[in-house]
């Protein structure tokens, strides 16, 4: 699907008619039918497959608590899913498209959002490390698989709609996505784009934090847990529910100068910046936390020109100042600490502040893009409720 992202078709339909081919897929040819042969398409594929990365797509251009079909509405929005791929070792189990939706088992957490879930599916985004080997003159690859999740608003007792905020797939650390005891639960994907109703107060990203709200291009992973930490080293001892989170690219990478990362979890944002060399690899990374409540702070910060730096990918190349060194980074941060506070990473020693681990060289994806692992824990004492 990825590999079809960029096709344009004289007639809406035949974007999914030459797919046909590909996928070993026979359906009958419905001039008139626009995109809805897309989505006729996918449905012959769930007949044949229970490969749950068709699940595993993007929205490109997101609002706060998207709600969608289960289902992509055309093959850009797999633009970004070059790098993923099924996980054999993972029970798959058999899923169809019914009258009510999609019927599918999948593992299961609760959120401190009431209304919001998130589902683990079967597949990963695969990266890997190139190493030295006695037997082999270029090396070997190391991969490393990280699962993919996906956020679901509950519309009836058993029945789910795809949400895209704050983005349409996280990635969760491996100790809380164990700890965190997700249940495989049986329920419906709505094949429909029904209003989500989430309980409670939702905290929708303000529309001056970045056009692009999908962390999809970012060059930095982000994985999230949420809990309490053992007393030495970054084990978790206690997983909680994550509440309202939002993992938002303000800037993307380029040679020579910055890219920043806003993440953000019940009232505390993390701008994280790494600075990337000549030949786009990371080199320095850095990261500030301060109290931010419904994300106002970081919303007025995009308002104000001192910050431009942070918000605007166009005009800040290598030629600005403020973007191109390792230096300048330092003092962007050193700004932002002196007028909001909070603390100046990495080592802050604020409690409740997240512990924030970066690996020490970054992976490759499926098309040699280097891409820096960094996992966020946020600290709460939040329990999980006992169903």
């Amino acid at each position: 699907m990825s590999w079809a992202a960029d096709r344009k078709t004289s007639r809406e339909e035949d974007i999914a008619y030459c797919l046909l081919g590909i996928f070993d897929i026979n359906m009958p040819l419905v001039y008139g039918e626009g995109m809805k042969a897309f989505t006729r398409l996918q449905q012959e594929i769930v007949l044949v497959s229970n490969d749950q990365s068709l699940l595993a797509w993007d929205l490109l251009h997101p609002t706060a608590n998207s709600a969608t079909s289960a289902l992509a509405h055309s093959p850009n929005e797999f633009r970004f899913a070059g790098s993923i791929v099924r996980n054999r070792d993972m029970q798959r189990r058999a899923y169809s498209v019914t009258n009510l939706g999609i019927s599918i088992q999948l593992a299961l957490i609760e959120t401190h959002v009431s209304g919001m879930v998130l589902v683990g599916l079967n597949c990963s985004k695969e990266l890997y490390r190139e190493v030295p080997h006695t037997e082999f003159p270029n090396g070997v690859k190391l991969h490393r698989r990280f699962r993919i999740w996906i956020h679901l608003c509950r519309i009836t007792y058993d029945t789910y709609s795809r949400v895209h905020h704050p983005s349409s797939k996280i990635f969760m650390g491996k100790s809380y996505a164990t700890l965190g005891n997700p249940t495989p639960t049986d329920l419906f994907l709505s094949l429909k784009s029904p209003q989500p109703s989430i309980e409670g107060p939702t905290h929708s990203l303000p529309q001056n934090l970045g056009g692009n709200w999908n962390d999809s291009i970012s060059s930095v992973l982000v994985t999230v847990a949420a809990g309490k930490l053992s007393q030495y080293g970054h084990t978790m001892k206690e997983v909680s529910p994550l509440g309202h989170f939002s993992i938002v690219p303000l800037k993307h990478p380029g040679a020579s100068t910055m890219s920043h990362q806003l993440i953000s979890c019940d009232g505390r944002s993390l701008i994280f910046s790494v600075f990337w060399n000549e030949y786009f690899w990371p080199h320095a990374w850095l990261y500030t936390v301060i109290p931010d409540p419904e994300l106002q702070v970081c919303s007025e910060m995009a308002r104000q020109v001192q910050w431009n730096c942070l918000f605007e990918t166009h005009g800040h190349t290598q030629s600005n100042q403020c973007c191109n060194s390792v230096a300048a980074m330092h003092s962007l941060h050193k700004g932002i600490y002196d007028v909001y506070g909070g603390s100046l990473g990495p080592a802050s020693g604020v409690e409740m502040d997240p512990v924030v681990i970066v690996e020490s060289s970054a992976l490759k994806d499926a098309f040699q893009k280097p891409v820096l692992i960094v996992s966020v824990i946020f600290q709460s004492s939040r329990k999980f409720a006992i169903a």
